[in-house]
């Protein structure tokens, strides 16, 4: 009896070019507006600032930043949103993909329709993965705004905003992949879940926010600074602000109701770094970062089947990495390609760090660079294009030609595949062939196949494609037979 074995051939397939990557920083001037620097990268990570950078946003910045807060976005859509908190107002840009340079959008800058509070001027900010919606939350009252994205990148406030969380107190904002749910970092009170309705109305989700303290360390101050989701949108991960000396960060199950259920082990707590108040995870949610003001590092973590954090050494000391300190690393953000994780610093420099197969961080060649100011540091960092959470591709029509080989005389007929794939990003292509031995299926490239006309055969093919950024997978399968007889 013969071994039953598969035969496979694994190609890269890119259904979406990749173009040039470009960072941005929101520089939180007063001076007397706003202004964004930018950056091209080059494929070792290595920065160069765009010519005419910096550009004014025609607002006027935070003078500052808060821990956790994201005052600047790219949109999955492309457009690049900067928050001026000194004014209360939005700047958004449309990007040129070939060389970054940022345009206002007619009407920018856009006004939030909140007051200004020089004490509390930050705005973070989040979009919905169908570039629909951009939120807004608001530390110094606890509002969340909505605002819908016009074709153009004009913004217009919803009818019902704003929402009142129920109080002063938020950090950063992030929506699910799937755009229902809202998660906001509400500092002391924990994390908050609130539901996005088609027409962009948030809901509070029962039971949320949900804070969790590690045991020991009851009574102290470890709050709620940023958040992340994953691709799948089932589990949410936590940066800590704390001043207990150490890095704490929490991972929750998401609910289909979008309840927090938090993993086992959670919080995590590592004494490697101090103060996490900023977590990324990586483009295919294998790893996640966190920076750590206090003892100026980043840390990076694999995330395990449950969710659970495991300490990639070495940790990325940034005063000894980036000699421009004293530096703190504040603000983080992936490429699209999950190839580097850029870090906002608080000597007005930005860091570009290689991201390893294993999560390890390296420095890339030229890193930091600076935008060119002094006095308060940075404290966001975005990237184009946007890190997107691809929807799982999909396999159809699959055929081969001929589906049956006659005659059975024991010869390898050439088979052609004929299939089409939908993806959104690049996939791996993987054909799969069981049914025989090796020798009898041969597997030449991702659309021919060699299979042995022996009777009674029946060879199963599969077409199996994987998104590289997120590893979501779609397939299709499909049957070649050698009949016993023609007649059979």
């Amino acid at each position: 009896m013969r071994m039953q074995s598969a035969i496979t051939l694994v190609t890269l397939s890119m259904h979406i070019v990749a173009g040039q990557t470009f960072v941005y920083t929101n520089n939180e001037r007063t001076d007397p507006v706003n202004t964004i620097s930018a950056f091209s990268v080059a494929s070792s990570g290595s920065m160069t600032e765009i010519p005419g950078s910096p550009f004014p946003t025609g607002g006027v910045g935070a003078a500052g930043k808060s821990f956790g807060s994201n005052h600047i976005l790219v949109t999955t859509q492309g457009f690049l949103v900067a928050a001026n908190g000194g004014s209360q107002t939005l700047s958004v840009f449309s990007v040129n993909p070939a060389s970054g340079r940022p345009a206002p959008v007619a009407g920018s800058p856009f006004a939030t329709g909140e007051q200004i509070v020089p004490s509390e001027p930050d705005i973070s900010l989040a979009a919905t993965p169908d570039g629909k919606y951009l939120i807004t939350g608001h530390n110094s009252n606890g509002h969340l705004n909505v605002f819908t994205i016009g074709p153009n990148g004009a913004l217009s406030r919803t009818a019902n905003s704003p929402l009142n969380i129920g109080g002063p107190g938020l950090a950063g904002i992030a929506v699910t992949a799937n755009g229902r749910f809202l998660a906001v970092a509400e500092l002391s009170r924990g994390v908050g879940m609130f539901a996005i309705s088609t027409s962009g109305d948030l809901t509070p989700v029962p039971g949320t926010p949900v804070q969790v303290v590690p045991p020991g360390f009851a009574g102290k101050n470890i709050f709620a600074s940023s958040v992340d989701c994953n691709c799948s949108s089932t589990q949410l991960f936590e940066g800590k602000f704390n001043d207990v000396g150490r890095i704490v960060a929490g991972v929750f199950n998401i609910s289909p109701g979008g309840g927090l259920i938090p993993v086992p082990g959670s919080p995590f707590v590592f004494s490697e770094g101090d103060n996490s108040s900023v977590i990324a995870l990586s483009a295919d949610d294998r790893f996640a970062f966190i920076s750590n003001q206090n003892s100026r590092t980043v840390s990076s973590f694999s995330i395990g089947a449950s969710g659970a954090l495991t300490l990639v050494p070495p940790l990325v000391q940034i005063s000894d990495v980036f000699p421009a300190g004293p530096s703190t690393p504040i603000g983080l953000t992936v490429d699209a390609a999950g190839r580097f994780l850029f870090e906002a610093n608080s000597t007005n420099t930005v860091g570009s760090l290689q991201i390893g197969a294993n999560g390890s961080l390296t420095k890339a060649p030229g890193s930091p660079v600076s935008t060119g100011y002094t006095g308060f540091g940075l404290g966001s960092v975005a990237a184009y294009p946007a890190k997107s959470c691809c929807a799982a591709p999909k396999v159809t029509s699959l055929a081969a030609s001929p589906n049956s080989l006659w005659p059975p005389d024991h010869k390898l007929v050439p088979v052609a595949l004929q299939y089409e794939v939908s993806a959104e990003c690049a996939v791996r292509t993987q054909v799969t062939v069981t049914g025989s031995d090796p020798a009898d299926q041969v597997v030449v490239d991702n659309r021919h196949l060699l299979l042995r006309a022996d009777k009674d055969k029946v060879y199963t093919i599969t077409v199996t494609v994987t998104n590289v950024i997120n590893r979501e997978t779609g397939s299709a399968t499909m049957q070649v037979v050698v009949p016993h007889d023609q007649g059979h």
